[in-house]
C-alpha cells in the first residue's frame, strides 16, 4: 500500500482542526439555522457511515468479538470524559450548546474555571488520537473502508477545532494557545493513524475501539444538541444526513459478500 493512501487523508483531516480554529473569529457571521443544520447533517452522516459501513466490516473482520471492542471503546470514551471533569456530567450539554450561539460573554460566564479549557483540550486530544486510529485501522482493513473512515472523520474535524478555540478563548487563554491546541489535535490524528499502520495485525481491534468512540460522539454529543435546539425542524437535518451518508456509503463504501 503506498504511504499516500494513509498520510494524505490523515494530514487532510488534521488540517480541518486548524482551519476550525482559524475561522473561529468569523463564527458570529453564521446564522443559527446554518450551525444547527450543519451539526444535524454531520450527526446523521456519521451515524449512517458508522452503522451501515464500518460496523458490518468490523463484524466481517473480527466476528462478534469486534462488537465487544466497539462497546468497550464507547464506554471508555464515556468514562474518560466524565473522569476528566466530573462537573461536565451536569453542565456539558448546556455549555456545548452555548458554543454554537453568538453571545460569547454568556459563554464566558458559564465557564468559570480556566482549567475547563485544559480539560476540553485533553479530551479532544484523546478523541483525535482515536480518529487517527480509526483511519489507520480502516485503511489497514479495506481500502474502500479507509475512504469511508476519512469522510466520517473529516466531517467533524472542523467543528472540533472551532469548539476548542471557543472554549479556550472564553476561559481567557490567548488565541495562539488555542491554535496550538488545534495543531496538537491534528498531530494526534496523524499519530493515531501511524500507530495503527505500525500495529497492522491489531487493525480490527483499533477499528472496534475507535468506531465505538465515534458512535459515542454522535449519539451522546451531536444528536442531543440538535434535539434540544429551539426549532423542531432542525431534527430533520439528522434524517437528511442519514440519507446522504447511506448514499455515499453505497457509492464508495466496501461491499461485503
Amino acid at each position: 500500500m503506498p504511504p499516500a493512501a494513509l498520510w494524505v487523508p490523515a494530514l487532510t483531516a488534521a488540517l480541518g482542526n486548524v482551519l476550525g480554529a482559524l475561522v473561529f473569529v468569523r463564527v458570529r457571521s453564521v446564522s443559527h439555522d446554518v450551525r444547527y443544520s450543519l451539526l444535524g447533517l454531520s450527526a446523521g452522516f456519521l451515524m449512517a457511515l458508522t452503522v451501515l459501513e464500518i460496523m458490518p466490516t468490523l463484524l466481517d473482520e473480527a466476528g462478534e468479538t469486534g462488537f465487544r471492542y466497539l462497546l468497550t471503546g464507547f464506554f471508555l470514551t464515556f468514562f474518560l470524559q466524565r473522569w476528566l471533569d466530573p462537573s461536565l456530567l451536569h453542565t456539558h450539554h448546556v455549555e456545548e450548546h452555548e458554543l454554537w450561539v453568538s453571545d460569547r460573554q454568556h459563554l464566558h460566564d458559564l465557564i468559570r474555571h480556566t482549567h475547563w479549557g485544559a480539560t476540553i483540550l485533553v479530551g479532544l486530544l484523546v478523541h483525535s488520537l482515536m480518529d487517527g486510529a480509526l483511519l489507520g485501522s480502516a485503511v489497514g482493513t479495506q481500502t474502500d473502508l479507509g475512504t469511508i473512515a476519512f469522510l466520517a472523520i473529516l466531517v467533524h474535524k472542523f467543528p472540533d477545532g472551532l469548539t476548542l478555540a471557543a472554549v479556550m478563548t472564553a476561559t481567557g487563554a490567548p488565541f495562539r494557545r488555542a491554535l496550538g491546541g488545534a495543531l496538537g489535535m491534528g498531530g494526534m490524528t496523524v499519530l493515531g493513524a501511524w500507530m495503527m499502520d505500525v500495529l497492522r495485525p491489531w487493525a480490527a481491534v483499533g477499528l472496534g475501539f475507535s468506531s465505538g468512540a465515534l458512535l459515542y460522539v454522535v449519539t451522546v454529543e451531536f444528536v442531543p444538541i440538535v434535539l434540544h435546539a429551539p426549532r423542531r425542524w432542525y431534527s430533520l437535518t439528522i434524517l437528511a444526513g442519514l440519507l446522504v451518508g447511506a448514499l455515499v456509503g453505497h457509492l464508495v463504501g466496501p461491499h461485503l459478500d
